[in-house]
This record gives C-alpha cells, structure tokens and sequence, in this order.
C-alpha cells in the first residue's frame, strides 16, 4: 500500500484525532425521514429561500441605515437600530457565501467538500459572531425601551447618546472574539496521494482540543449557550413584560392628557411597536429554536430522531429563521412607524419619479 494511503486509512481510523462532525443521534430513530426528503429540503433552504432572504436582507437593511441617517443619530433610538441593521447587514452578506458553497454542489461534489471544510473551520463563527452581536443589539433595545416605559423621569439620566455609543461598542468588540476559540480546536490538514494525484483535506482536532477536550466542550456548549442564547431571552422577556405591564397601567389616564403629552404618547406607542415586534422576531424565529435544538442534542441522551431529521431541524430552526430575521427589519419599520415609512417614501420613490420623468 503507498505509504500515504496507509497514513491516510490510519488517521481516518484514529477517532481521537479526526474531527466528527456529524450530530449525535443514530442513522435509524423513530421519527426518520428519508434521505431524498432531506436532499429536497437542503436544495430548497440554500438555491431558493436562502438566496431571496439574502437578498432581502441585504437590500433592506442598506435603505434601513440610508432612512435612520437622514433622521439622524442624535436620537438613541436610531443609533440602537442603525447598529442592528449594520449587524444584520454583515450576517447576510455571509449568508451569501453559504448559498454559493450549496449552488456548487450539484457541479463538483469535490469543490463543494473543500469550500464547506473551509466555511466550517473558518467562517461559521463569524456567522455565528454576527448573529449574536444581532441578538445583543435587540436586547439593549429592549432595555433602552423598558427604561424609557418604566421610569419616564429618570430615562433621560440614564439614557444618554454616549452611554448607549460604549454599550454598542463593546457588543461589537466583544461578541466576535467569544468565537475565536474555534480557531484554536481544529486543524486542517491536506495530504497529497501521489498515485491517484488527488489531494485529501481533512478537518482533524488541534492538539490544544485534545489537551483542553473537557473545557472546550464546556465553554462551547454550557458557556455560549449561556451567554448568547439563555442570557438575552431573560432580558428581552423581562423587558417585553414590563413594557407591556406598564402600557396597560398608562392606558388608564389617557383621558386627561394635553396635546403635547398626547403627541409624545403617540411617539412612545410607536417606539414600543418596533421594540415588542424586533423581540418577537428574535425569539421565535432564532433564540427559542436555537435554544431548543443546541441543548436536546447536546443534552439528551434519549435520541428518537434521526440524523436525517436533525438535520431537518438544522435547515428550519437554525438556518431559515436566523437569516428570516435578518431580513424583515425593514419591513416591520415600515409598517409600525409612520415617520419612517414617509421618510423611505421621500428618499427613495421621489428619486424613482425624477428618474423617469
């Protein structure tokens, strides 16, 4: 045998050193379905809804930030969602990359093995990255809000352009470098077969994964889940419940406010809409599903479904509705502020009518 094959067949054979990326789970459980289901699945998420909601948010969240600049950034407001739609932006411009890692497929499997050893060592968690500083940009919107709702004479001292300036800094600063470890876990390594002249790339565990195996599991596993998924559904959902507690106690005096302060509650009611739906989103379409799928197959020893339909649940829950996410910001702002909408209105569609007259 050439002496690379047999190096070759005795690092595949070495378990502790081959990197397995497969999910935990059988081949065979109760709830299965079949690989040509998965297979159609896989071509529908990546060739047809992933590329549309790429596009969607790419394009929304670049009239996102043109609106909110022609308002302005004085307004926290503005800052906390321009910062969002910056991060948004950045998620789906990736998601672009995964969509032509999948078109390539069915042209060279070979080309395709490659890119998506690359993307999985490389850029997933810069996806990953984007996708939690995403989640902290909602979370302090949620706070600012509840801030704003709850303690109305005080949000002004505690509010302030500078203070929500550092705490974004620091979101964008801190989130990505959380991920860096992934770097440190896996090697890659390209062995030459000088017989077929094919070369093999195989991702294999680092020797800093083999000698910190028990903390890379728990920082990875325990601690981000902790941090980027557990973390922010405690604050979005204690904020969301005091916006909306003390929303229903202000309903009541209503009747014996003047104008100003009724033009203001009116502006208040808006800000509020933009909050509750941007924490929605982020709980039903990523946080809740993330959580639900990292801990049952990391956690769950109990495994009735197959590898085949979790992977089905890796399209819906943690592909789909992250990138969905992403890219209907634009749309919620259009429908629950007036203000922005007349402002893309006069940005954009006056332009268009100039163009063709």
């Amino acid at each position: 045998m050439n002496k690379n094959l047999k190096d070759l067949t005795e690092l595949i054979s070495n378990d502790s050193l081959v990197s397995d990326f497969e999910p935990r789970g059988s081949h065979d459980g109760i709830y299965d379905v079949s690989d040509d289901a998965v297979e159609i699945l896989r071509v529908l998420t990546y060739n047809v809804i992933m590329p549309v909601l790429c596009v969607m948010g790419i394009s929304g969240n670049c009239l996102t930030i043109v609106v909110l600049k022609h308002h302005g950034f004085k307004d926290t407001t503005n800052l906390l969602l321009a910062s969002l739609a910056v991060s948004d932006l950045l998620y789906s411009l990736l998601g672009v990359v995964f969509c032509v890692e999948h078109f390539i497929y069915p042209f060279s499997i070979d080309l395709y093995s490659i890119i998506s050893i690359y993307i999985s060592l490389y850029l997933q968690l810069w996806n990953n990255a984007f996708l939690s500083t995403s989640v902290y940009c909602v979370v302090i919107i949620a706070m600012e809000r509840m801030v704003a709702v709850v303690f109305p004479f005080k949000a002004a001292l505690i509010i302030t352009p500078t203070r929500i300036t550092v705490s974004l800094v620091f979101v964008f600063l801190v989130c990505p470098p959380l991920y860096c470890l992934e770097y440190l876990t896996h090697d890659l390594l390209i062995l030459p077969d000088t017989v077929t002249n094919y070369t093999y790339y195989i991702p294999a565990f680092s020797q800093f994964y083999l000698d910190n195996e028990k903390f890379v599991y728990m920082y990875n596993n325990v601690f981000l889940n902790i941090v980027f998924i557990g973390f922010p559904i405690l604050l979005i959902m204690t904020s969301a419940i005091l916006i909306v507690a003390k929303l229903k106690t202000s309903m009541r005096k209503v009747a014996g406010m003047s104008s100003a302060a009724h033009k203001k509650r009116v502006m208040d009611v808006r800000a509020i809409k933009i909050t509750l739906s941007l924490c929605v989103c982020m709980m039903v379409l990523v946080l809740i599903p993330t959580n639900v799928t990292s801990w049952y197959i990391v956690y769950t020893d109990y495994q009735p479904f197959s590898i085949s339909s979790q992977m089905v649940f890796t399209f819906v829950a943690r592909v789909t509705g992250p990138q969905l996410n992403a890219s209907i910001n634009f749309f919620i702002y259009v429908q629950t502020s007036s203000k922005f909408a007349n402002t893309y209105r006069k940005i954009f569609l006056t332009c268009t009518k100039k163009t063709r007259g």
